[in-house]
């Protein structure tokens, strides 16, 4: 079963668009991760400053080993003055659907 995130991050006021640049950025660094199954930056602009970002991962290793990978460390470092809180809001067990490889 592959394991998935869904959280929300708060991003700084009037900040959030240019945090959301980042965190697509990072999608496109994980494209090259056979582990990583989907990574979807979202926003509502009923919540002007918070983005929404679903993951889905081979399992919570790959999760972990990709926080080590050296252009995930950097977008990190590089949005952290951005962000004003995080929130795991839910991990879940992944049974399959349409875009996953199951």
């Amino acid at each position: 079963m592959s394991f998935g995130i869904f959280g929300k991050i708060s991003a700084v006021e009037g900040k959030r668009d240019q945090l959301s640049e980042i965190l697509l950025t990072a999608a496109k660094a994980l494209q090259s991760m056979k582990e990583c199954e989907i990574y979807m930056v979202n926003i509502n602009d009923e919540e002007p400053n918070s983005i929404w970002v679903t993951e889905v991962w081979k399992d919570e290793e790959a999760h972990k080993a990709s926080l080590s990978n050296e252009e995930v460390r950097n977008l990190i470092m590089k949005g952290r003055s951005l962000i004003t809180g995080m929130e795991r809001l839910n991990t879940f067990e992944v049974l399959g659907g349409k875009g996953l490889t199951k």
